[in-house]
Formats: C-alpha cells, sequence, structure tokens
C-alpha cells in the first residue's frame, strides 16, 4: 500500500536531478573528479581533525567537478556544545558553491552523543545558515518521531546486509529488507524529514581484508535489487559507504552501470510519491507505477522480493487496450493486451517498464 506523506519541512539546494553520491575522506581531493565521471553528483567526507585549508581543497575540487557536499562538522564541536566553534565553522564555510548541507553527526547513538547536545548544535547551524540543511545517519530512524525530530532535516540510514562468504541474495532473504525500508522511510517523510538510504559500497578484499569487518561486496543483482527497493519505499536520496573502503573494479563493473542506468531513468521516476502500486496475482512481487513528466508516459518498476522464478500477471486499469510494454536495459519489448500483461521474474529481479498507448488503426 502507498502512504501519503507530508511536504518535507526544508526545501534544499537541490541537485540537478536526484542525490546519489557516496561517503568519502577529505584527503581525497582526486575523489569528486572521478566520480563525477561515474554519475555522482554528492559526496561526504569525513574530516575528523582536518585543517580548514584541506576542507577548502577539498571543496574546491568538488566544485571544480560539479559535485556538491555533505560538509561534515568538527565531532568536537558537537561533543563539547561548542556553538563558538560551531559558529565560526559555519562562516568559514556557508557560503561556498560546493555546499549542500551539514552534516551534523555520524550515529550519535552509537557514540553516546545526546539528542540535547545535538539540538544544541542544530539550532546554531539554522540560526547562521537557516538554508542549507542538516543530514544526520542513524542506526535508529524510528527515532526521528521522537528525540531526533528536531536535530535533523534529512535522516540517512546505512544497512549493509551483504555478508562474507554468503550466496548471493542469502542475507537479503533472511533480513527481509524490503519491510525494513517500507518501515522507516515513511516515518522520517511523514515527520516532514527526506529519507536518504546509505547501500553497502564495501566487503571483503584481498589486498584490505582488515578494514572491511564481515561485509563482502554485493553482487550487480544484489545492489540493484536495493537501490531500486528503497526507491520504491520512499528513499528521496542514495549514499554508498564508503568510496575509500571499496574496491574499484567493482565500481567500474557492478556501481557504475547501476548509478547510470538509475540516472537515465530518474526523469522518469523522480517523484517523492509512487503514482499508485500496481495489482498483481503475487504477494512476493511489487510494482510500482510512475508518471513520465517528460512525455506522460506510465513507468513501472517491478520487484520480486523473494528467490525462485515466477510468473507474474500485472494490472493497470490505466493502460489503454493495446499498449507497448518497452523493458528498458532488457533489449526487449511485447504488447499488452485489456490492461494487463505477463513477465518472468527471477531471484530478486528487478524489471523497469515503460508502458505507451497504442492506437488501432481501421
Amino acid at each position: 500500500m502507498t502512504t501519503d506523506v507530508a511536504t518535507p519541512d526544508v526545501v534544499s539546494p537541490r541537485l540537478p536531478e536526484f542525490p546519489v553520491g557516496w561517503y568519502d575522506t577529505i584527503t581525497a581531493t582526486r575523489t569528486p573528479e572521478k566520480v563525477s565521471r561515474e554519475g555522482v553528483n554528492i559526496l561526504l567526507p569525513y574530516i575528523i581533525n582536518t585543517n580548514y585549508e584541506r576542507i577548502s581543497n577539498y571543496l574546491d575540487a568538488a566544485e571544480k567537478a560539479g559535485v556538491k557536499v555533505v560538509l561534515d562538522i568538527y565531532r568536537s564541536i558537537v561533543q563539547n556544545e561548542d556553538t563558538d566553534a560551531a559558529i565560526e565553522f559555519i562562516r568559514t564555510f556557508k557560503e561556498h558553491p560546493a555546499l549542500f548541507g551539514w552534516y551534523l553527526y555520524d550515529e550519535p547513538e552509537i557514540h553516546g552523543v545526546s539528542a540535547k547536545k545535538l539540538k544544541t548544535i542544530y539550532e546554531t547551524i539554522k540560526t547562521e545558515d537557516p538554508i542549507h540543511p542538516v543530514v544526520l545517519a542513524t542506526t535508529q530512524p524510528a527515532r526521528v518521531s521522537g528525540d531526533y525530530k528536531e536535530v535533523l532535516d534529512i535522516v540517512l540510514y546505512p544497512l549493509y546486509p551483504i555478508l562474507y562468504n554468503s550466496e548471493e541474495f542469502t542475507n537479503l532473504n533472511n533480513l527481509n529488507f524490503k519491510s525494513i525500508l517500507e518501515r522507516y522511510a515513511p516515518l522520517a517523510i511523514n515527520n516532514g524529514k527526506e529519507f536518504w538510504f546509505v547501500l553497502q559500497g564495501m566487503g571483503k578484499q584481498p589486498q584490505r581484508e582488515e578494514s572491511s569487518k564481515n561485509w563482502r561486496l554485493p553482487t550487480k543483482a544484489e545492489e540493484r535489487y536495493m537501490l531500486y527497493t528503497a526507491r520504491l519505499a520512499g528513499s528521496q536520496g542514495f549514499l554508498f559507504f564508503s568510496h575509500y573502503r571499496s574496491n574499484q573494479s567493482w565500481i567500474n563493473s557492478v556501481l557504475t552501470p547501476i548509478i547510470q542506468e538509475f540516472n537515465n531513468y530518474i526523469g522518469a521516476i523522480h517523484s517523492t510519491l509512487v503514482v499508485k502500486k500496481a495489482p498483481t496475482d503475487r504477494d512476493d512481487v511489487e510494482v510500482g507505477v510512475y508518471q513520465s513528466r517528460q512525455t506522460g508516459n506510465y513507468v513501472l518498476v517491478g520487484i520480486h522480493h523473494a528467490l525462485g522464478n515466477v510468473d507474474v500477471n500485472i494490472t493497470m486499469k490505466e493502460l489503454a487496450s493495446m499498449a507497448l510494454v518497452r523493458v528498458w536495459g532488457e533489449n526487449r519489448s511485447f504488447i499488452a493486451l485489456g490492461g494487463s500483461f505477463k513477465d518472468n521474474f527471477g531471484d530478486y529481479a528487478v524489471h523497469i517498464y515503460e508502458i505507451r498507448t497504442l492506437t488501432n488503426s481501421r
């Protein structure tokens, strides 16, 4: 069922289409140029105790590459409720053209930082800079309706379910990934906040196993499933964690094609709300319906939320008696008759359909 959502309280300085980016590190000033060629338009670099000069260098590199930055605030500022230091930091960088917003804290509940401290610095930021949004990452997004409600404009929710030595899709199946996203995204949005999902972009690698804990890099099918499931659940932006712990060959072969595909289609599905959900004859297949702003054609995102190979009947009363169904990225199309069509879905498969009405000629 589609959930109606409220309009966010803060109107963010929007990116060209849809925020898609990486966590990064402030010392990697070559990252913005590189990722901009891969379809990324936003970065969130950890700054730790980096000096102002390095921060400026990174912001300058991002501006040159056409990439926006969510700027991490020194952790000590929040921990000590140091409003004077916060004001100095904000005034130094708030006019930079690359700035998208402020990163208030990274998972404060894990690091013992209270909502009171967060609120003190949040209010300081909003007094000094009411334009740029304040971003917070949390492993407990349900708190957006409680003590975190007044400390953020955009909530980032990280979930990294792909574990080392696991078979493809195993952990997605065990976790019930879809239900988690459907619970948390509307909860944030209904409280006037934007919800961005943080996807897994790291895992064990031969050269860096010690830094990757118990994860492996997702397969292309796993990552694609997670991204589109999050989008249908209401995610209004994506970040991948994390660029400095990922693998370039995986980025080239798996992630970049997914990002480029998503960017190609986002003009059709860039809307806060799914128009509706199309009925199917299977509970494990979800079909979100969008209407292209450019063409008026309907775009359907179909997702199979389970293992197995299934045939699905998809019904949509808005379809004409005869319509052309083109499956994007799969080099196939077929005719839909009588307002419905059938298709086959494999394990956790995603299909994207464009529906074009056909006019019968006599």
